[in-house]
């Protein structure tokens, strides 16, 4: 099993007006009622894959007085306790539910964005040979946490867990998230006769499951190959500058007015609306101006000539706040000391840079 042709799929259903459903392993997307598309398992048919242990879910301890049961994997993780337990199964159900593309309205719209972009970053850190260790792991932390803030999580789970040089471990008892997962499947494997009323799905499919989050978390550490788009749902400079966004670091560490071209290149042929404009100009935000925020001048300068273009595009950078506010926040800078920016952007966006 790959991960690659699951995020294919997920993309034709994202983006595609007409998207094709084609069976992947146990697994096949759907669209749903509600607008959405979910990943369906092809023989338990009306089971979705971030959901097949719902019924499995304990109890939450924080509303009994006393508790009389013992985490699911005691014998195997005594240094979990039923609170801990809870965040790591929200956890799980956290990362597999990467794999479901919700119906985007005005309210989940920010969100949504930066949970796939976090996600797809991720895998592709390694991906960035000039960019040292020690900004990775910046940039890992600011992706991993950015992923669960944007699903989003409770805030025990937001801050039960870090990652560090490509692992993902839970703080307070230091067990790593993977040997977690891996343990938590084998257990429903191996007692699948006791457990089968509440397992809507078969045993093969329960199998499948572990492989699939196994390779969604390995994605999350930066263990896999990078995802990139696949080529035929964007213009062909636009896919190239976000697939290859390593190169156009290299370039810019080289020659910072060569890579504002090729920049702006990428952007004045694409249609404004297209999402992907939006991942293009995320990575020049984290890989651009989080380490420099002065950088913005040079892009307000890029597309001096193209006024009118250049105020959608700082429109678009800074009206989803995650990761400017932070680069703002991170390096102690002011918005309203950027002129040449703020004559952009409207009252309502400003205002959420009032107490940066």
């Amino acid at each position: 099993m790959e991960l690659a042709p699951f995020f294919h799929q997920y993309i034709d259903f994202k983006c595609s007006k007409s998207p094709v459903s084609r069976e992947i392993d146990k697994f096949v997307y759907y669209k749903c009622e509600d607008g959405g598309a979910e990943l369906f398992f092809i023989e338990s048919d009306d089971v979705v894959f971030p959901e097949w242990n719902y019924h499995l879910f304990p109890e939450d301890p924080h509303y009994y007085k006393e508790c009389n049961w013992e985490p699911i994997l005691f014998d195997r993780f005594e240094e979990i306790n039923l609170y801990d337990e809870q965040v790591f199964l929200y956890l799980l159900f956290t990362v597999n539910s990467i794999t479901s593309i919700n119906e985007i309205n005005k309210n989940n719209m920010a969100r949504d964005f930066v949970k796939n972009y976090s996600f797809l970053q991720l895998s592709r850190i390694n991906d960035f040979l000039s960019i040292s260790k020690r900004d990775k792991n910046k940039l890992r932390n600011l992706f991993f946490h950015s992923f669960l803030y944007s699903h989003p999580v409770n805030y025990e789970t937001l801050y039960a867990f870090s990652i560090r040089d490509g692992d993902v471990f839970h703080i307070k008892s230091r067990v790593w998230v993977k040997d977690y997962f891996n343990s938590y499947y084998d257990f429903f494997v191996e007692h699948y006769e006791e457990y089968k009323n509440k397992i809507p799905i078969t045993i093969d499919e329960v199998i499948s499951c572990k492989k699939l989050t196994s390779l969604l978390l390995d994605n999350i550490e930066g263990k896999s190959n990078g995802l990139k788009f696949p080529r035929e749902n964007i213009e062909d400079g636009l896919i190239e500058a976000i697939n290859n966004f390593d190169v156009l670091i290299d370039v810019y560490n080289k020659d910072k007015e060569r890579f504002y071209e090729k920049l702006k290149n990428s952007l004045l042929g694409s249609n404004r609306e297209n999402i992907f404009v939006e991942f293009l100009l995320q990575n020049y935000v984290c890989y651009i101006l989080y380490f420099d925020m002065d950088e913005i001048n040079n892009f307000v300068e890029c597309f001096s000539k193209e006024r009118e273009l250049c105020g959608f595009l700082i429109n678009k950078i800074f009206y989803n706040p995650i990761f400017i506010k932070k680069t703002l926040i991170a390096q102690k800078k002011n918005l309203s000391s950027y002129d040449r920016v703020t004559c952009f952007l409207d009252e309502e966006t400003i205002s959420m840079y009032s107490h940066t």
